[in-house]
């Protein structure tokens, strides 16, 4: 039952390739979790076993919403995207209850593990938010996966959201809630929704034409909000403002990389034939 395992599903349904998977890492969780430290005020041993506790509980619900649109959704499609063989199909879709009930109770312990964090370490309201995206999360997976229009434009930007703004706000400072919540918006979700209304099937011809290749548009973004970022920091003298703005410039150098790379031709990105 490794369908049940939180993150396996993610790498065996959408980071397929190794790089794949050190792009994920350096772009999510490394990210998120220099945000939180710039912005949190837990001793590193208590904020790290929270990310990890909280990480584990995310995916253990996020990756439901995964699982049903691969099993269940695509059947209703189409030009679907088969992202599983037809006996892994068939045997997800004989044991979705079980599976769901599995990551279930695995999210349940961790969160109670981090209930009990929480008290320890006054994060209570901050778990009650925490838990409340995660809802929030599901509920709009369901959505986007019932759906098959340009409505699914807000509801990947809004999943995209939740993904890089749950754990910030569970550790994140109240005073430093709002620019750490910007901030991971700008880190990914904001261009990575921009591209993904650039699919053919929207009809964004303008913005399509607009973006351009990914590559070289994702440099292009991460320099604009670098500059704005840094020069706010700078204004405000703000030394979380400007550790935030650090993580723009990680981010930049990294797409700057891709592209160079790209670029000359080392390596060859693989375009999904949606765009």
């Amino acid at each position: 039952m490794l369908f049940a395992v939180p993150f396996y599903y993610l790498f065996h349904s959408r980071l397929c390739w190794r790089s794949e998977q050190v792009s994920w890492v350096l772009i999510n969780p490394i990210p998120i979790f220099a945000l939180t430290i710039a912005g949190g005020h837990l001793p590193i041993v208590w904020h790290s076993l929270m990310f990890v506790l909280g990480f584990v509980a995310w995916q253990a619900v996020y990756e439901i919403g995964y699982i049903e649109n691969d099993a269940i959704t695509v059947k209703g499609e189409a030009e679907p995207t088969l992202r599983l063989t037809d006996k892994e199909a068939a045997f997800i879709e004989s044991r979705l209850g079980l599976i769901v009930a599995l990551r279930l109770l695995i999210a349940f312990l961790a969160l109670a593990a981090m209930t009990w964090i929480a008290f320890q370490t006054q994060l209570q309201d901050h778990l009650i938010a925490f838990v409340a995206i995660l809802v929030l999360s599901r509920i709009v997976f369901v959505v986007h996966n019932r759906i098959r229009n340009r409505f699914n434009v807000l509801t990947f930007g809004i999943l995209s959201a939740t993904k890089y703004v749950a754990l910030p706000v569970l550790l994140t400072e109240p005073h430093h809630m709002v620019l750490s919540i910007v901030t991971a918006l700008s880190v990914f979700p904001i261009v990575r929704t921009i591209e993904h209304a650039t699919k053919n099937k929207y009809g964004f011809w303008r913005l399509k034409a607009l973006v351009g290749g990914f590559a070289a548009f994702r440099v292009r973004y991460y320099l604009l909000v670098f500059l704005v970022f840094f020069a706010a920091a700078i204004r405000l003298a703000d030394p979380v403002a400007f550790c935030d703005s650090m993580v723009l410039l990680y981010l930049l150098v990294y797409r700057g990389t891709v592209w160079e790379i790209m670029r000359r031709k080392i390596i060859q990105a693989r375009e999904h034939i949606a765009f």
